[in-house]
């Protein structure tokens, strides 16, 4: 009997995921709040259901779940992972338990986590009111990070450097929190770099670790990437060491999980975790185009029975990829100029418009702001950044302000 898994998230960035689930062999149900989303066309059967919608979605899965044989539910993103649990549970198929996933959202009750267990993170603190921002960050000293406890994509995340820069880092975390739950974190100097990692039979399997570059303060929106990472394998050790063990101080054993951390002189020091692997832009392309480690199409196995996870864990190819974020003046777009061009250029994978005609760009604060991302490999990074420069040079917004 055929194999089902739901995948929650249907958007262009999934297309690779239902490709490798339906080669391991499952029949691909996605689910997505967009009747025309992408990822309908390339799956055996599309579903509009939002990936919050815990009702919806198990509604769904008890009233079909006999029909298809849905025997595993993943998704790519923080919006589903609650969905993904509680789905999960329901059906009983294999998962993170309930609490695990939401303690792993839940920056505070994360970080008091790894408070008790002596991982190394830097110092938090929830705070109630703007009164008590400005004596926490007094006490940590400056600069501060102020974020939502509840967002992702570096929606609202932005770095106070005194006293004046409080307030407006306040408002906007404030802007992006549900219930208007604010953390202020101490700043930490380093270099960034994303970790991730598959949690199978007990064991911690390394899927890559990326270079990642930020724009410069107030806000935290992410650049670019570089996979491979450029740090030596003595600091890989280190990084993948405290991910491992700040995993396992939440609990989590079982499945996906990525790590966002900062290496100072210090060593590394853990900012978050979340039970996923990195953005499917990493995790789908530059990973498997860089390395030939492909930690999704590994996972897929793991839900689908099959033990042997070797052959998609193990470096294959020496090459480098990453992505760079399309930076364009504030306006509504009169028009995109070159994108099919970019396209052309050789060493580009692909272009992700996200800001098309008559849509509205703002300067650059989370990444719901970005026009546009421009995925590439070549045989080294000195390559890599002569097809970004030229593909940089292509594409154009024209803007009306």
């Amino acid at each position: 009997m055929m194999k089902s898994i739901l995948i929650i998230g249907g958007g262009e960035l999934g297309i690779n995921q239902v490709k490798w689930a339906k080669e391991v062999g499952f029949h691909v149900i996605v689910t997505d709040y967009n009747p025309e989303a992408p990822g309908f066309k390339a799956a055996d059967l599309g579903i509009q259901i939002a990936g919050d919608d815990i009702r919806g979605l198990i509604a769904f899965a008890l009233q079909n779940t006999e029909k298809y044989n849905i025997v595993a539910v993943y998704c790519g993103n923080d919006f589903g992972l609650l969905s993904v649990a509680a789905v999960s549970r329901v059906l009983k198929i294999p998962c993170l338990p309930l609490e695990v996933v939401v303690t792993s959202m839940d920056k505070v009750l994360m970080k008091n986590v790894w408070e008790k267990a002596n991982v190394t993170t830097p110092l938090s603190r929830e705070i109630y009111s703007f009164s008590d921002l400005q004596s926490t960050a007094k006490s940590f000293g400056f600069p501060v990070i102020v974020k939502p406890l509840d967002s992702s994509g570096s929606r609202g995340v932005s770095r106070a450097e005194n006293q004046a820069g409080l307030k407006p880092a306040f408002d906007e975390a404030c802007r992006f929190s549900k219930n208007n739950r604010v953390i202020v974190e101490q700043f930490i100097q380093g270099f960034g770099c994303d970790v991730n990692g598959l949690f199978h039979d007990g064991k911690f399997h390394r899927c890559g670790m990326i270079d990642r570059f930020f724009t410069p303060p107030p806000f935290c929106v992410p650049l670019g990437t570089l996979s491979p990472t450029t740090l030596s394998e003595n600091i890989q050790d280190q990084v993948f060491t405290l991910f491992e063990n700040a995993a396992r101080a939440l609990d989590i054993d079982f499945g996906p999980v990525k790590g966002d951390i900062i290496l100072t002189d210090n060593g590394p020091y853990i900012i978050e975790i979340s039970p996923r692997f990195h953005g499917d832009i990493d995790i789908s392309n530059t990973i498997p185009l860089s390395t030939g480690v492909n930690p999704v199409k590994a996972f897929f196995k793991v839900l689908y029975g099959k033990q042997d996870i070797t052959a998609d864990i193990k470096k294959s190819q020496n090459r480098v990829a990453g992505y760079r974020t399309v930076v364009a003046d504030a306006g509504k777009v009169v028009k995109v100029i070159g994108e099919q061009e970019v396209k052309k250029i050789p060493g580009v994978e692909s272009i992700l418009l996200r800001k098309s005609e008559g849509a509205v760009i703002h300067n650059l604060r989370n990444n719901t702001d970005v026009p546009a991302y421009i995925i590439a490999s070549a045989d080294n990074q000195q390559a890599l950044e002569d097809v970004f420069k030229e593909a940089m040079q292509t594409i154009k917004f024209e803007v009306e302000k």
